[in-house]
């Protein structure tokens, strides 16, 4: 079912997370080609126009989680009622200068950060690299790794901890990934809700260019708008 759903979905920036969650090993899939819906632990996909049956048991494997879709109308959700994402390609031109070095991250350098920043860099690092700038004392304060990869591209994951922002830190860890994963041929995909000015600043001064754009809201949130019972 997945190298036939893989067959199904253009390696295209916009379904950059699906492909990667269908590579990997922890997702189950609603539906039949195209038109399916596909959950992990905290995510649902929605590629074509699934059975509205499908749809519902893939909510309800996610319940907590968020619904993503690049088209909201294929299951009768206005867009209105979602929060939109725009999807970024690089536009070619050289990428700024790091105004910091940037080194790989260890294990064990974390017990600084707050408890949500440290899990999402923990489990990146327990699946790849993860590059950092460093505080005067040497602790990591910036981060960045590809939250999921494909064929061809990476989906740029970003942050800063609060109180060294504005340093030109991403702009260097950032640089650093892309240099990385443009000598394995992959380029990079940058998503960020239309409401995050601070990530769609970033991705502009670094040239990057609106490509795409999809679709998130709360499973919770959805559940009843698209006519479903308990």
């Amino acid at each position: 079912m997945r190298d036939q759903l893989l067959a199904a979905i253009p390696d295209e920036p916009v379904w950059v997370e699906l492909r990667a969650a269908l590579r990997g090993a922890e997702c189950v899939v609603f539906g039949a080609p195209p038109n399916v819906a596909v959950a992990t632990d905290d995510e649902v996909f929605v590629h074509g126009a699934p059975p509205r049956e499908a749809l519902e048991r893939a909510l309800r494997h996610c319940p907590d989680g968020e619904l993503v879709v690049p088209r909201p109308a294929a299951i009768g959700l206005p867009v209105a009622q979602l929060r939109r994402v725009v999807v970024h390609l690089h536009g070619g031109r050289p990428l700024p200068r790091a105004a910091h070095g940037t080194r790989r991250l260890g294990n064990g350098e974390l017990g600084h950060l707050d408890a949500g920043l440290r899990a999402e860099v923990e489990d990146a690092l327990a699946h790849g690299e993860v590059m950092v700038t460093e505080n005067p004392s040497g602790e990591p304060v910036s981060f960045c790794y590809a939250g999921a990869v494909t064929e061809r591209w990476w989906d740029v994951a970003v942050d800063t901890v609060e109180g060294f922002q504005r340093q030109g830190r991403a702009s260097a860890v950032v640089r650093a990934v892309f240099t990385t994963q443009a000598a394995l041929g992959r380029q990079a995909v940058w998503q960020a809700e239309v409401t995050n000015e601070g990530s769609v600043a970033l991705a502009r001064h670094l040239g990057f260019v609106a490509v795409d754009e999809l679709y998130l809201e709360r499973v919770a949130a959805v559940w009843e708008r698209l006519g479903f019972e308990g």
